[in-house]
């Protein structure tokens, strides 16, 4: 957005507190002249309505305050979008940059040519802000590291993906993952900071889990399962944030332990938004809103809608929620097998494992399950995505299951969802050790994406218009 600013009555009021206001007028591409008032103040707030552009004291919103080394009396204030201004005369400009400046703070030392230039704290950010502290992950697209903010000595996890090569699909699926989080806030998801693009890749700033994967940790356990109060801990905090997603109309598609991280407080945080779907409104894709139909995911947890090729909706996430418990109470999946042909495991996902017998043979020797907690998995894993657990009610159906009612608050003391949600209950365990490496799985054992892919043509992998939407700085203060 341009505001063309010519100068008219060079007025300037101060009022208690900071306040100071600036008339000019504004000239449309038609030539005509409308009055505008320039307002910095330090209330929060950003108004841009009418006659006035008001600009208060919100970091979130600056982007700069400029003057144009062509003319004079020119000067840019980027609050979200970029204003451009003339003053009346220089005094009256010397007057709005020293303003600006009061209220924005935080500006680079002048130029050689005496020109100011705002270098806020929270502006976009790009690759020369950060130094990296090792590699923690690797992928076919690209790395994941763990890099240092240079000024403010902050760490972050920095998603590096290469265009060069890259499948279209796979571009849009790096786009649909940043779109997906510059827009989602939840205690257990991971959040996104800050994307750009620059020496011919993306990068995504995100939230640092040090803790790793939760699988490393599964891995790690005897048996390769987790006690029940640990489990259930974790599939609570997952439920949560399934829940909140499906309130936002996403389905995730993805969930598997190597896509939940543990962050430095001990709770979880879901990563690895690419395969995510926003606008899916209905629950079994037949019942209503718009359905999903693309096959994607991991195979031993994809739903039957998704393998009898079915429009679907949000009930394939609670499928996936079912697994996950049953992975994480016993240490081995549902469906999966070992030696076993992938056509065998899709027809006994289909049958939903044929109730529950999925809990016989191996689960049954490596775990005494909680009742509850039993039937909380077969409800889950219901071939009919309509009367499945979560499609009726939705998250308050999983919440008002016996599994959270009752046996949750047995083994986790304090527990209630309005406690879990404020991560007022305890974890089981915090990381100690900033060496996330350790905790990060690098050799894809489960590959993730199942979907049709077709070369990323060289004029559009260069094009602004596909890449500018990349361009992302998360509200708030993310450098403090």
């Amino acid at each position: 957005m341009h505001r063309h600013i010519s100068p008219s009555k060079p007025a300037a009021k101060a009022h208690g507190g900071f306040h100071v206001e600036y008339n000019l007028f504004e000239i449309d591409p038609k030539g005509e002249k409308k009055n505008r008032k320039l307002i910095f103040d330090e209330e929060e707030g950003v108004e841009c309505a009418r006659n006035t552009i008001r600009w208060a004291h919100d970091r979130a919103d600056i982007l700069g305050l400029e003057r144009s080394p062509s003319n004079p009396l020119r000067f840019t204030l980027k609050v979200a979008h970029r204003y451009h201004f003339e003053a009346a005369t220089v005094p009256q400009l010397e007057e709005i940059m020293k303003s600006g400046q009061m209220v924005m703070g935080d500006l680079a030392p002048p130029k050689a040519d005496g020109q100011p230039v705002a270098r806020p704290a929270n502006r976009r950010a790009r690759l020369q802000d950060f130094e990296t502290i090792q590699r923690i992950g690797e992928g076919a697209q690209g790395a994941v590291a763990l890099v240092r903010h240079k000024k403010t000595k902050r760490m972050f996890a920095m998603k590096s993906v290469k265009l060069e090569r890259m499948k279209s699909e796979a571009l849009e699926q790096v786009k649909r993952e940043k779109d997906v989080l510059s827009h989602v806030r939840h205690p257990f998801l991971v959040q996104l900071f800050f994307s750009f693009v620059e020496e011919n890749k993306i990068f995504l700033v995100l939230e640092l889990a040090n803790g790793g994967e939760l699988f490393i940790h599964l891995q790690r356990q005897k048996g390769k399962r987790f006690p029940h109060h640990v489990a259930t801990f974790y599939i609570a905090e997952v439920a949560s944030a399934i829940g909140y997603l499906h309130a936002q109309d996403i389905i995730y598609r993805d969930l598997k332990p190597e896509n939940l991280l543990i962050a430095d407080d001990g709770h979880i945080k879901i990563t690895d938004f690419g395969l995510a779907r926003e606008s899916i409104t209905g629950m079994a894709g037949a019942i209503d809103g718009e359905p999903a139909k693309s096959i994607v995911g991991t195979p031993e947890y994809f739903a039957p809608e998704i393998l009898l090729m079915v429009p679907y909706g949000k009930a394939v996430d609670w499928w996936t929620v079912g697994v996950l418990t049953f992975e994480l109470m016993t240490g081995v999946s549902p469906f999966h097998q070992e030696k076993v042909p992938q056509p065998q495991m899709f027809a006994k996902i289909k049958s939903g494992g044929a109730g529950d017998r999925i809990f016989e043979g191996r689960a049954a020797r490596r775990l005494q399950y909680p009742p509850d907690a039993q039937d909380f998995i077969l409800q889950l894993l219901n071939p009919n995505p309509e009367t499945r657990l979560g499609t009726q009610g939705g998250f308050n159906d999983v919440k008002d299951h016996p599994c959270f009612t009752r046996f949750a608050p047995e083994c986790l003391p304090g527990f209630t969802w309005d406690k879990l949600e404020a991560k007022e209950v305890n974890p089981p365990w915090k990381p100690a050790s900033m060496n996330i490496r350790q905790n990060v799985d690098s050799s894809n054992a489960r590959a993730g994406t199942f979907m049709e892919t077709k070369p990323l043509s060289n004029s559009s992998q260069h094009d602004p218009k596909v890449l500018s939407g990349f361009e992302f700085t998360a509200e708030g203060k993310p450098f403090d």
